[in-house]
């Protein structure tokens, strides 16, 4: 992402100090939400640990999110927005070579790239495929003037554009399957300005200025009212549309105005060198403008050293030295579930054993829990798939929850059944290998259930770990079955 946005921004302006900028903008700094809570804490107000990283993420007052990438990276949030970034960035890349040379290459390229954030991220596509359209139309019509041909050849450019995109993922798009996103107008309250500038305070600040002092455009400067322009329309898409599927503004706000920020940082950082060339004229005003400028930036960057310290030290245990190892708190905390105190060591051990013993995707079956909980925490920590994990997403995005039902009560009743042919016919159902008993499946499920397993080792199921706490089965295979 970073090297991404130098490049661009480099080749706009041949400045590195705007180069520099613009990775600062986009990907280190954050917003002026922190400002308030550094007053709190000097007026000795109590904060907790998580308010630090987390409140600049939620500004406005209806659970709307408002992420950046620098909460992103530092929340370890490998969520689609994030994974799309470095494409987009190369999009953007795409999109402004073309407005230089005008080939054939570079819109299939951007084709095959539009595909492939279409699978990452579906919210990027609709933005990135207008964006480019856009471009890819007037810089078309430009270079030939309004004659029908140059109207024809852009609505050629970009039909090119869009099939390949849709060609390049057919396989993917063959075999993904969703609800359909009814899209409606919004009727609920709209952004507050104060909440709007506190987000965007930043860029609005260096924007603003630059639309002041500018004069002549020259040849970059129409790329800081493409990005700029395109971010304010981003922001303004989820004060006049809501996504129910989507989980409505608290969603469509976080999708768009992360894109947004984008095109911000993007413009801000390419109208630096103008805004300050045009002011070494002004002896008096050059002066408080740096000084102006360095002190919300200062605010936005005050972000990241408090906002890491706070995430570093909200741990689970805090007598887990510093690691990589992201596991390795484990051996030294304990978690509270359904009245029971957990120790996580035992699971640590089991797992161990799982990564090293087990090769392949062998299904597992394990406890089923709300969200955020302990649940699924051996198929995250194994990458083994099983029955059901996560459930949230597929219920909120696909408005479909009787599979997702289905599988919960399976989990269920696989393991509090005292029925053998029951349990069989679920571990065929799901081809399962094996089957994990820790702390946590004897605190959700029956134990009278659960003493089947014991029942059953050496008939159909086989005891092929055990620690002091976890017990882990394999199911025999009879007969190919």
């Amino acid at each position: 992402v970073a090297v991404g946005t130098f490049s661009i921004v480099w080749s706009l302006t041949k400045s590195t100090l705007a180069s520099v900028a613009g990775i600062l903008f986009l990907l280190i700094s954050g917003n002026l939400a922190q400002i308030p809570l550094l007053y709190k804490y000097f007026s000795h107000e109590y904060l907790p640990i998580n308010a630090w990283y987390w409140t600049a993420t939620r500004v406005m007052p209806n659970s709307e999110i408002n992420e950046f990438p620098f909460f992103s990276f530092l929340y370890a949030d490998l969520h689609a927005h994030l994974l799309a970034l470095p494409i987009a960035l190369l999009i953007i890349a795409l999109i402004i070579s073309f407005v230089r040379k005008q080939r054939l290459s570079l819109l299939l390229f951007m084709g095959l790239l539009l595909g492939i954030i279409r699978i990452t991220n579906i919210w990027d596509f609709p933005s990135y495929l207008l964006l480019a359209s856009l471009v890819i139309t007037m810089t078309t019509i430009k270079t030939g003037k309004w004659h029908v041909s140059s109207i024809i050849r852009a609505g050629v450019r970009v039909a090119i554009v869009s099939g390949v995109s849709w060609l390049v993922i057919i396989p993917f798009l063959n075999y993904y399957k969703t609800t359909a996103l009814n899209v409606a107008l919004y009727q609920g309250p709209f952004t507050k300005i104060s909440d709007y500038f506190l987000i965007h305070g930043l860029f609005l600040f260096i924007l603003v200025s630059f639309a002041i002092v500018s004069i002549k455009n020259k040849h970059h400067h129409r790329f800081v009212y493409l990005f700029a322009g395109f971010a304010v329309f981003l922001t303004l898409i989820p004060d006049t549309i809501n996504i129910p599927l989507g989980l409505g503004r608290m969603n469509t706000v976080f999708k768009f105005y992360f894109q947004a920020w984008t095109f911000f940082a993007l413009a801000a950082a390419i109208a630096i060198p103008t805004v300050i060339s045009q002011l070494k004229s002004c002896k008096f005003i050059l002066p408080i403008w740096l000084g102006m400028f360095l002190l919300i930036f200062m605010a936005t960057l005050s972000y990241a050293p408090t906002a890491t310290y706070a995430k570093i030290r909200d741990r689970m245990s805090l007598t887990t030295p510093p690691t990589l190892d992201g596991m390795r708190f484990m051996l030294d905390s304990y978690y509270y579930d359904e009245g029971q105190q957990l120790s996580l060591k035992w699971d640590y051990d089991a797992i161990m054993w799982l990564q090293e013993s087990v090769t392949g995707s062998k299904v597992i079956v394990e406890a089923t829990t709300p969200t955020y909980r302990w649940g699924s925490r051996v198929s995250i920590y194994t990458g083994l798939p099983t029955i059901i994990g996560w459930d949230w997403h597929e219920i909120a995005h696909r408005f479909q929850s009787q599979e997702v039902e289905q599988r919960v009560a399976d989990v269920e009743e696989l393991y509090n059944t005292q029925e053998t042919d029951l349990f069989l016919s679920l571990i065929h159902k799901y081809n399962i290998e094996y089957i994990y008993v820790g702390e946590l499946e004897r605190a959700y499920y029956d134990e009278s259930g659960l003493n089947k397993f014991k029942e059953l080792d050496g008939k159909v199921i086989s005891n092929v770990y055990t620690n002091q706490e976890v017990t882990i089965y394999k199911v025999i295979k009879i007969n190919g079955n």
